[in-house]
């Protein structure tokens, strides 16, 4: 059985990593609405500078540790999305994932034993009147 090498979710290109994880139009928009106020200007869609971004110790620690699990977290939820549409279950939008990932990334967030003030989380990128509108709770 041949399998189709066409992108589930925009049925536009083919899928290789780069394009299925964050140059697909869907995952740009998830991995947009999470890390868009984090990188600020920096923010790229491109495989080799997020892997390069991710993998180094350039932004201040907790930044670090917010980039990375956020894209840990991206790649898992897109990679079970794509598989779940593959498999016949109903698909989700971009912007739901991203609230289902951004939920994920808090309550890890709230786990987490660290050295940062309790209030971390309502600091500007991560505070409701920041985020994008439809990721606002």
């Amino acid at each position: 059985m041949a399998v189709d090498p066409t992108c589930v979710h925009c049925n536009e290109a083919d899928e290789t990593c780069s394009h299925l994880f964050f140059n697909c139009n869907y995952s740009k928009q998830i991995w947009q609405a999470l890390v868009g106020g984090i990188l600020k200007g920096a923010f790229t869609t491109d495989w080799n500078d997020i892997v390069t971004m991710v993998s180094s110790d350039r932004l201040p620690s907790t930044k670090q540790f917010l980039l990375q699990y956020t894209f840990q977290a991206t790649v898992h939820a897109v990679w079970r999305e794509r598989n779940g549409r593959r498999h016949g279950e109903q698909a989700k939008s971009a912007s739901l994932l991203a609230k289902l990932v951004d939920k994920t990334i808090r309550l890890k967030l709230l786990m987490v034993d660290v050295d940062w003030p309790m209030n971390y989380m309502n600091q500007r990128f991560f505070h409701p009147d920041f985020l994008p509108h439809q990721l606002a709770p």
